[in-house]
């Protein structure tokens, strides 16, 4: 777990020097940060890495009750709609 906080770390490090997006940020960023971490660079699979990489899988993977998933943020902008409409029509 703390190595795996220090090699995001290092991965950010190394986009902010780079000067890359997080879009950019492919397998050999995080390889490279994992060899400077622990002296040598895991068998990354790059399926996982990319879908760790993006955005939109990482939000669906969330699946708790008031987690950020597609679902949930649609549900609560809903409600959050419905209330202020609520809210609205009451001081009109």
């Amino acid at each position: 777990f703390r190595d795996a906080h220090h090699i995001v770390g290092r991965v950010v490090r190394i986009a902010g020097s780079e000067k890359l997006a997080a879009h950019q940020i492919s397998v050999r960023h995080v390889s490279e940060a994992a060899k400077d971490i622990l002296g040598h660079a895991p068998d990354f699979d790059p399926g996982k890495i990319a879908m760790a990489l993006d955005p939109e899988m990482v939000l669906e993977s969330r699946i708790d009750t008031g987690s950020p998933s597609r679902a949930d943020t649609t549900t609560l902008r809903r409600d959050a709609g419905a209330q202020l409409q609520a809210d609205q029509a009451q001081f009109q």
